[in-house]
């Protein structure tokens, strides 16, 4: 989904705005790529390697109904980890165009 959510911050002139940070899946192996199988885990080390203070908007596809993630971690768990300011935003392009906005 990179190369696509990639081409869609250019298309909406959001390069220079909004960076996009690829989480790698170590939970599940890296052939698995859907934002639906990220761990809590997997998603916090990337932050945490990222080291950004800004914003990071996550898709509410990672949690289940219970507002957890496959790891069993909710948002503000993935919050109190990182110290990130994180917005769980919808998965579909309407929540993403959302939250572009904002930034």
């Amino acid at each position: 989904a990179a190369t696509t959510l990639a081409g869609a911050l250019d298309a909406c002139e959001a390069v220079g705005r909004v960076r996009l940070l690829v989480v790698p899946n170590a939970y599940f192996g890296g052939n698995v790529s859907v934002a639906g199988l990220l761990s809590g885990a997997d998603v916090a080390t990337a932050i945490e390697r990222d080291g950004h203070d800004g914003t990071y908007v996550i898709p509410d596809i990672m949690f289940n109904d219970d507002g957890l993630t496959v790891d069993d971690l909710s948002a503000a768990d993935l919050r109190e980890r990182t110290g990130a300011h994180l917005r769980v935003v919808s998965s579909d392009a309407t929540g993403l165009l959302d939250a572009l906005r904002v930034v």
